[in-house]
C-alpha cells in the first residue's frame, strides 16, 4: 500500500517501474482501475508524462495494452471485470498495480463487495508464483477505507511492515496529515 499526498509521484514512479521491469526481464504488469471510465481516462493519458523518459523505445497504446517496442508490456483492466479472469494465468507478469484504490469525494463509490472481488483477483494473480508483487496506490484523503477494514490495516501514518502477512504500508509524507482540502469531507 503506497498512500501519499497528491503530487508525490506515485503513478509516474510505478509507470516507470513497470516499463523498466519489462525492458529488463520481459515480465508484464497488470494495471488496475476500478471502473471502465477510469480505465479509459487512464489509458488515454498514460503515456503523456512518461514517453520521453524512454526515448529510445517505442511506446504505443492499443486497446487495453501498452506495447513497448512492439511487445505487450502493460495490460489494463478494471476491477469490475475481475470475475471474467478467474481462470486466467499470469505466468509472464511481475506486478499488479491498483492505481487509486482510495476513493475521493462522494461522486464515486466502491463496488459491491469490492475487497472480496479484489481478493479473488489477487489470488488468481498470485496463484502460481510468490515472486509477483501487488502495489496499491492512493492519495491520502482518509484513514479508513474498505481495504483498511478488510485487511485489518493500521492507519496510513508511517512506514510499517506487517511481516506475518508480507504487507508493506508506505505513507511517508513529512507530516502524517490527511490532505487539508479533504479532511472535513471525509471525517
Amino acid at each position: 500500500f503506497v498512500v501519499l499526498k497528491r503530487g508525490f509521484g506515485k503513478t509516474w514512479t510505478f509507470k516507470e517501474l513497470a516499463i523498466s521491469e519489462f525492458l529488463k526481464s520481459g515480465l508484464k504488469t497488470l494495471w488496475l482501475r476500478r471502473y471502465k471510465l477510469e480505465l479509459r481516462e487512464t489509458k488515454s493519458k498514460f503515456l503523456g508524462d512518461i514517453v520521453n523518459h524512454f526515448g529510445n523505445h517505442k511506446l504505443i497504446m492499443k486497446g487495453n495494452t501498452l506495447f513497448v517496442d512492439g511487445k505487450p508490456a502493460i495490460e489494463f483492466m478494471c476491477l469490475t471485470q475481475a470475475q471474467d479472469v478467474k481462470s486466467s494465468t499470469y505466468a509472464d507478469f511481475k506486478y499488479l498495480i491498483f492505481d487509486e484504490f482510495i476513493i475521493e469525494g462522494k461522486a464515486k463509490y466502491y463496488i459491491g463487495e469490492e475487497c472480496t472481488v479484489f481478493s479473488s483477483l489477487m489470488s488468481t494473480f498470485l496463484r502460481d508464483s510468490k515472486n509477483r508483487k501487488i502495489f496499491m496506490l492512493g492519495n491520502k484523503v482518509t484513514t479508513v477505507t474498505p481495504y483498511t477494514l478488510y485487511f485489518n490495516l493500521p492507519d496510513f501514518d508511517g512506514v510499517r511492515y506487517l511481516a506475518n502477512r508480507s504487507i508493506l504500508l508506505y505513507c511517508k509524507d513529512n507530516d502524517g496529515e490527511i490532505e487539508d482540502n479533504y479532511k472535513d469531507a471525509h471525517s
